[in-house]
């Protein structure tokens, strides 16, 4: 009996017409080993004929020493779904051209310090204000309505188009609109 480790070769001998290459199976009952007439006639093999020889070969288990990370499709990739945590965006704030006073850029740092969550921080969030601003553009009733033209946008463009109005959509920079006419 084999061991668990050990497999049989199966190699053709030399100068036959029916060749193989050289395989490797487990030693079972039954095994498929494909061979090939190498001439262009038609050969019938003898019973009992040799046609190949089978060795015992001892395979080393596959190992690499490479980190190969698995791959792991976006849509399962739970990790890159976590919420980034805010970064100090401090660092880029240069004040050193203002026109302010020590005392006074230290004030300026502290106020927008208080009120970070209404800037856009490096973990892309854009801001969280909530104030009673809203903007409005007042319409004149006693003209005609602008009419946009038509303008063609390139294909190349359009997915990162609709990609951005979708997250502007879901930041709720911008919502829906119901006006007669648009702008590119």
């Amino acid at each position: 009996p084999l061991k668990a480790n050990e497999w049989l070769c199966i190699t053709s001998t030399e100068d036959q017409i029916i060749q193989c290459q050289p395989t490797a199976i487990q030693p079972k009952p039954t095994a498929v080993v494909a061979f090939i007439n190498t001439s262009t006639e038609e050969f019938t093999i003898p019973a009992q004929e040799p046609i190949g020889s089978a060795s015992i070969v001892e395979l080393q288990p596959w190992t690499t020493n490479s980190k190969i990370e698995p791959y792991i499709p976006p849509e399962a990739d739970w990790e890159a779904q976590l919420p980034t945590f805010p970064q100090d965006f401090m660092k880029d704030l240069d004040l050193s051209q203002a026109d302010l006073t020590k005392q006074q850029k230290f004030a300026l740092k502290r106020i927008i310090l208080e009120n970070k969550d209404a800037f856009l921080n490096e973990d892309r969030n854009i801001g969280l204000f909530t104030g009673p601003i809203q903007h409005a553009i007042p319409l004149r009733t006693d003209m005609d309505m602008p009419k946009s033209r038509i303008y063609k946008m390139p294909l190349g463009k359009q997915e990162e188009v609709e990609r951005q109005i979708e997250e502007m959509l879901e930041q709720d920079i911008i919502e829906p609109s119901t006006a007669l006419f648009n702008s590119p």
